[in-house]
């Protein structure tokens, strides 16, 4: 778990420690815990996340589950019935297979943040090959590559509820005679997947694409040998004289890889009952970043709000998860779920992921909640639901309003605000435009989430909103001058109606404000209006 102290603030694991501006994340890696009377000590996909991660260059914490189910810690706590491990949570977003947590981690971690990268220039600069090597690494190592390992295991060695809780992984009863028999052909198949490995490396670059540093492809291919190299009576597989190329570029993983381990902070343990409730109370990316492909959810017979399962084409496809749909497109899906410790985002690759209806009807209610959360509205509804006003945030707005008589619109307040109280280690970032009630389209609003205002949005739907409730500020008309550029234009807009009400020079305009109150006139002296009175008066 990469722990930021603060909203935006993160430590870079490098030589020289230096810090990065962004938002709050809190990253998760959950990984298997030794296996009893195995012949290996840890998850090899948790092994090859671990190494994503020293190639980001992000500490992170680590919550130990079992080798087996139950696990408690992920079908309970964050209500997930998936079964595979790692997952890794950033914030509030649970990130579901390597091959999505490899891109999350590149996308939310960038480079030009100071991060590295999982995706090198070329050794001439030229642009990394993101979309082959992201195939490579899902479709050939983790697919092909990986399913001839676990051959070579000793199966015979394995407890009997081990052996049992990886054939309902698999969807079928293991043999584990039949497994133990296949060990010489599962040798001479990796032997020819090495050999690809060999011709690849044979013009003598470094790395697996050429690049100036090892991507996200040579840590798919090294997870899965380096682990066979653990093994016993594998000798014959790593030959020198047969794989020279493979095996110095073993070598060259390892020692970049333990270089990396040394001059990084070690990561921590944490409990799973700790993480998951600070998993829970941290905010969420806003469901916009993904959006809502509605030809995508066509195609799938989806739609947002619907009650959804997903679950792996291959190992693991038993153990679906459900949720509530809330974004979709053609890389990843977002569900809603419910653990025993609040709610979560849950993000599936699409790839060799497959996702259902489990219910419509139950859950049309809940679609226009969803819809409006697309459009950039997450950061309110998580206030609303979580951030109560602060007494300081409204103590800084009524002193900025207080000391600017003439006036301020929502914007000019939050800005003063930033000023005035500086986030702590983060500027504010600009969301996504986003379309209100009405069909209009927003513009972006600047967002500071450890700010007391925290949002534009925030500011004017909450907080200033509240104190118009007491009476302690109102939005008042007031004449705001115009250049003489700005009242042609304004002519322009009016047109004929201008004209016809005889408006020459447009020097000044009314607009929204908000300023105190207007201190309350004394009433005028008490006058007898009665009838006879006025008579007097009259005469």
């Amino acid at each position: 778990m990469h722990r930021v102290e603060k909203p935006g603030s993160g430590i870079l694991s490098r030589p020289c420690l230096s810090y990065y501006t962004g938002k709050f994340y809190e990253l998760s890696s959950w990984r298997k815990a030794l296996i009893s009377a195995g012949s290996y000590d840890a998850s090899p996909f948790s092994v090859k996340v671990d190494h994503i991660l020293l190639l980001k260059g992000i500490h992170h914490a680590t919550v130990n589950v079992a080798s087996i189910l139950p696990r408690p810690e992920i079908t309970d706590l964050l209500g997930l019935n998936y079964r595979r491990i790692p997952i890794l949570a950033i914030g509030n977003d649970i990130y579901i297979d390597t091959s999505l947590i490899s891109v999350a981690l590149e996308r939310r971690f960038p480079v030009a943040q100071g991060f590295g990268t999982l995706f090198p220039k070329g050794k001439q600069g030229q642009p990394p090959h993101t979309g082959l090597i992201k195939a490579f690494a899902k479709h050939w190592a983790d697919t092909v590559l990986f399913s001839l390992a676990p051959a070579l295991l000793n199966w015979s060695k394995f407890p009997a509820a081990f052996v049992k809780d990886r054939s309902a992984l698999s969807g079928a009863p293991i043999n584990v005679q039949a497994i133990t028999a296949s060990r010489e052909k599962a040798i001479s198949l990796l032997s020819t997947q090495l050999s690809l490995v060999e011709e690849q490396l044979s013009d003598g670059r470094e790395w697996l694409f050429d690049s100036e540093g090892p991507s996200l492809a040579d840590v798919s291919v090294n997870f899965v040998y380096a682990w066979v190299q653990t093994f016993r009576g594998v000798e014959s597989l790593f030959d020198p004289s047969t794989f020279p190329k493979s095996l110095a570029w073993l070598s060259r993983m390892a020692a970049y890889l333990g270089h990396l381990k040394k001059v990084q902070p070690q990561s921590a343990v944490i409990s799973g009952a700790d993480a998951a409730a600070k998993i829970a109370s941290e905010s969420f990316e806003a469901y916009s970043v993904v959006g809502f492909d509605q030809r995508e959810a066509k195609r799938l017979g989806l739609t947002v709000g619907d009650r959804v399962s997903v679950a792996p084409d291959d190992s693991g496809r038993n153990f679906p998860t459900e949720g509530t749909l809330v974004a979709l497109n053609r890389e990843e899906l977002i569900l809603e779920v419910q653990g025993q410790v609040g709610t979560f985002r849950c993000h599936f690759p699409r790839v060799m992921f497959t996702a259902k209806v489990v219910s419509k009807s139950e859950h049309k209610l809940v679609s226009l909640h969803h819809l409006l959360l697309f459009y950039d509205m997450s950061l309110l509804v998580h206030a609303y639901k979580l951030r109560p006003i602060s007494k300081e945030a409204t103590e800084l707005a009524m002193r900025i309003i207080t000391a600017h008589p003439s006036g301020l619109n929502t914007r000019e307040i939050f800005k003063l605000g930033l000023k005035a109280h500086p986030p702590v280690e983060h500027a504010p970032e600009p969301t996504l435009p986003f379309r209100s009630r009405s069909g209009r389209i927003g513009l972006p609003v600047p967002t500071a989430i450890d700010h007391p205002f925290r949002s534009v949005r925030y500011l004017k739907s909450r907080i200033l909103d509240d104190l118009e409730k007491q009476q302690a500020i109102q939005k008042r008309l007031v004449p705001v001058p115009v250049t003489e550029l700005e009242g042609e234009e304004l002519k322009r807009v009016l047109g004929s109606g201008a004209q016809s009400q005889g408006v020459d020079g447009i020097t000044q305009v009314r607009v929204h404000r908000w300023v105190l109150p207007l201190p309350e006139r004394a009433p005028p002296p008490h006058r007898d209006l009665s009838h006879s009175t006025w008579q007097k008066e009259t005469k």
